[in-house]
């Protein structure tokens, strides 16, 4: 599959915001477990998931048209982990 440079650029942006993601949100789960409230990471793992699907929806937007080629269920997975992601930031930003 190719596409324009900037196209290619948006998929490793997107799989980087992934990981960084993951990442704080590994920590974020470290803060809750140890009996803390790690609001700070909270707002880190929201600010990451907002970058993660704003490079996603630019990936998934730009896509070169190719014939018989499509998304499949990479889009709707990546959307649902985004919103699942979200759940224990923004929970723990409510608790006070």
């Amino acid at each position: 599959m190719a596409g324009e440079p900037r196209w290619e650029r948006s998929a490793i942006a997107t799989w980087a915001a992934g990981l960084v993601a993951m990442f704080v949100l590994v920590m974020l789960s470290a803060g809750l477990a140890s009996a803390r409230e790690p609001r700070l990471i909270a707002k880190m793992a929201i600010a990451a998931l907002v970058t993660a699907a704003a490079a996603g929806a630019y990936f998934a937007l730009a896509r070169p048209e190719l014939a018989g080629g499509s998304i499949g269920y990479g889009l709707p997975a990546f959307a649902l982990a985004v919103l699942v992601g979200a759940i224990p930031a923004v929970l723990t930003l409510r608790t006070r």
